[in-house]
């Protein structure tokens, strides 16, 4: 018996130092409060590598405790959310997705949550999926966006999902498909976002490149001299126009001249056989194709 009334104790003993090296379960304020402080530098005016890397420490910390706990579940979501966008700014796109997978296991752990949730997911995991040269699954990710957009018709960044199918058929080398989705993002910036010249510039490039590419010389010229206009990136519609005016024994009348545009204007942006690089008002990783527009500031997705 008193070996036994040992054996007892020895166990109850390892129990309870087991219980106190076991980790704090984080109160659900204090993750509320980390989350805070990840969207705060999240959403900065001006962010910079440091404080990104201090939004993408808190996120995380934030998933690990929310995950732990399975509690604040939104919360948790929009963490896996942000934790990608942050990822996809690296261009650390691997990651970025095993981000956007979290997002999409916490979904389904909801049935009823609306699914109009997922459309972010996919237009940001789909051009990853691009990036990492899975073109099936970046297509499908951007087509499950797409029938949400017929499903719910006003959802936001509806411009960078059909730029995103535009730049996939362009690189696929169907340029009229291409300007088409070109086309319906531009449509969607002149209707709602008639001072987002920037979007303009960008949608309105990949347009003139699709028509370049289908022999539609002429249109391209004009729609590159209307790009002028704008007095952006004009370095670079300089030289485009001129590739195409001055084709091997070809010479294109245009209507009017490409206004000038300001002096040692930046040009990075259009990258990539003449597709954009597209910013969005937040921050500056392309929805398809390619690196950050470091001279554009800020241009993270809103999430």
């Amino acid at each position: 018996m008193p070996g036994k009334a040992f054996a007892i104790s020895i166990i109850l003993m390892v129990h309870v130092l087991h219980m106190l090296a076991a980790p704090t379960p984080y109160p659900l304020d204090g993750i509320k409060s980390l989350y805070r402080k990840a969207d705060k530098f999240f959403n900065l005016s001006h962010p910079t590598p440091e404080t990104d890397l201090m939004a993408l420490n808190l996120f995380g910390k934030v998933i690990e405790e929310a995950e732990n706990t399975r509690s604040l579940e939104e919360l948790l979501f929009q963490s896996y959310i942000k934790k990608g966008v942050l990822l996809d700014v690296k261009g650390s796109y691997t990651e970025a997705l095993t981000a956007y997978a979290g997002a999409l296991r916490c979904f389904r752990r909801h049935p009823d949550w609306n699914d109009s949730l997922l459309f972010k997911v996919y237009i940001y995991a789909g051009p990853d999926y691009y990036h990492l040269d899975n073109f099936d699954t970046a297509y499908s990710m951007l087509n499950k966006a797409e029938l949400l957009t017929e499903k719910y018709p006003t959802l936001q960044e509806r411009d960078r999902l059909y730029n995103a199918l535009g730049a996939l058929y362009y690189e696929s080398g169907n340029y009229l498909q291409g300007r088409n989705y070109f086309n319906r993002a531009l449509e969607i910036i002149r209707k709602e976002k008639p001072d987002d010249k920037t979007s303009t510039i960008n949608f309105g490039n990949n347009i003139a490149s699709c028509l370049y590419k289908l022999g539609a010389y002429r249109e391209s010229l004009e729609m590159y001299r209307h790009l002028g206009q704008f007095g952006k990136y004009s370095d670079e519609i300089y030289l485009i126009y001129g590739q195409i005016l001055y084709r091997p024994g070809r010479l294109y009348a245009c209507n009017g001249p490409l206004p000038k545009g300001k002096p040692g204007e930046s040009t990075r942006g259009f990258q990539r056989d003449g597709l954009y690089s597209i910013p969005d008002g937040k921050r500056g990783f392309s929805p398809i194709l390619s690196r950050q527009v470091a001279d554009e500031g800020s241009h993270r997705p809103p999430v």
